[in-house]
This record gives C-alpha cells, structure tokens and sequence, in this order.
C-alpha cells in the first residue's frame, strides 16, 4: 500500500473532482493461509496458491478506519480478477460507471445460474461471452473505489452515475460456454462442483 495522488483526466457522470485526491493505493493484497490446503468444500479460486483467509470483511473495516484516521479521501485498487471485482464492490464502486453496471449484470445473470466458484474460474478462461454478439468477455482491471469523502460519496450516490450504471447493466448480458469451461477444468484438474453439460 502506498499513499498517492489521484487524478482523472477522463470525464464520467456525476461530480467527480478534477483536482488530485489524497488516496491510499492499494498495490498488491494477498489473504491466504499457507499453513491450510484445499478441501472439496474450498477448492482454489484463480491467482490462490493457498486457501483464503476469510478476512476480507474484515480488512475493508479495517482500511476504513485507517483512511479516516489519516484523512486518506479514498481507498483505491485495480482488482486483478473478474471474481475479486466481484467481491470489492460490496463497499467500492467502479470509477467508470460501465464497469459497476458489468459487474452487476454478470452477478444477477450468472451467479444465478453459477456458483462464485465457476463463474471465477470461467472468466479466468475466458469462456464468458456476451449472448447478444457472443464475444468473448476478457476482463481487463480498472480503477475500483472506496470513497471517504463526503465530496466522493456525493458522486457516487449521485442520479448521474447510478443512472449510467443502470443503462450499464441493461447492456451487458452474459452467458458462459459450458463445453469449453468443463473441458479446461478437468485439464487443469479442477473439481466441477456442478452439472456444465449442454443441454
């Protein structure tokens, strides 16, 4: 973790501020046990030599406290995986708004139909498309943030942004291929904790 300055040259809706923001970066976070190995019940996620600590809960509350204290005005990171996207935005938002809607629109459409498990590790390989065109969905890291600021809260609240990031998850509708997801799998060795025949 670092202290850094934040700066957006790119307009997005709502009130962002233009001005440098004090943020605390996070770099590189990794929460797991060496001294545990995986289990039927917790088999890995992509990017875990080791299983999860079951901190992460935790950790947000605690980079909250730590933020106010030293008057950070928010907390910033590019998660490297689709599936730790997944679990920022509990607290985070998407710096662009497109990206909040995506998330939201892969966790109603999928997670539906998936476990957490399969979907990680489906767009890991890449095996996500989007149904519509059917191209391939290939997660690329972007700015993710917990704001602290009444200034940032303001524009993540604001009907601007959630308005873009509705519009956003109406767009997106995704769907995994099932063939291609269970052949890597079982390559790689893999448990398939469910049923991703085609009908």
């Amino acid at each position: 973790m670092k202290k850094s300055y934040f700066q957006v040259k790119q307009r997005f809706p709502g009130h962002f501020p233009s001005r440098p923001l004090n943020f605390l970066h996070i770099e590189w976070l990794l929460l797991q046990n060496p001294t545990r190995s995986f289990t039927d019940d917790k088999p890995p996620l992509p990017g875990q030599n080791y299983p999860g600590l079951g901190l992460g809960d935790m950790l947000v509350e605690l980079l909250i406290l730590l933020g106010r204290r030293l008057r950070f005005e928010g907390i910033s990171n590019k998660p490297a995986y689709f599936h730790t996207a997944f679990m920022f935005t509990r607290d985070c938002f998407f710096l662009n708004p497109e990206y909040q809607g995506l998330i939201f629109s892969a966790r109603r459409k999928l997670l539906r139909n998936f476990s957490f498990y399969t979907v990680a590790w489906a767009s890991y390989f890449e095996c996500i498309y989007l149904k519509d065109s059917e191209e391939k969905f290939v997660w690329q890291p972007d700015w993710i943030i917990l704001p602290l600021s009444k200034e940032l809260i303001k524009h993540f609240r604001s009907w601007e942004y959630r308005f873009a990031v509705k519009r956003a998850e109406r767009k997106f509708d995704f769907e995994i291929d099932r063939k291609r997801l269970r052949e890597l799998m079982y390559k790689k060795g893999l448990p398939i904790r469910e049923d991703l025949t085609v009908d």
